[in-house]
């Protein structure tokens, strides 16, 4: 499941309601959960671009911007449909960039 791209529920902050939004799942959490990144066609978000191209499997159809590190956790019954897996290359970039924008270099 890491690595794809899914169209999925996703809640406001304030729970008030939810959007169909696609997002990277980037880990399984137990066995009910996972985390994620969103997707934008706001290319002018910080974040890791991506297209067709990036894909291993898939359409997105527009480029989009994966946020990072909007990190987000939803339960997969949330999950309405997949619809492409990243390459393994593009996956460890968003990675990096996550490490980066968290320092997780720095011992504290």
């Amino acid at each position: 499941m890491v690595r794809k791209i899914f169209l999925a529920k996703i809640f406001f902050t304030d729970l008030s309601n939810y959007k169909i939004r696609p997002i990277l799942v980037i880990k399984e959490y137990k066995e009910e959960d996972i985390l994620f990144l969103p997707l934008t066609t706001s290319l002018d978000i910080n974040g890791i671009s991506i297209t067709d191209d990036e894909l291993e499997t898939g359409a997105i159809y527009k480029p989009s911007v994966v946020v990072v590190p909007k990190i987000g956790i939803v339960h997969k019954s949330f999950l309405i449909k997949e619809i492409g897996l990243v390459k393994e290359e593009v996956f460890r970039k968003v990675m990096k960039e996550i490490c980066s924008s968290f320092d997780c270099g720095k011992l504290y």
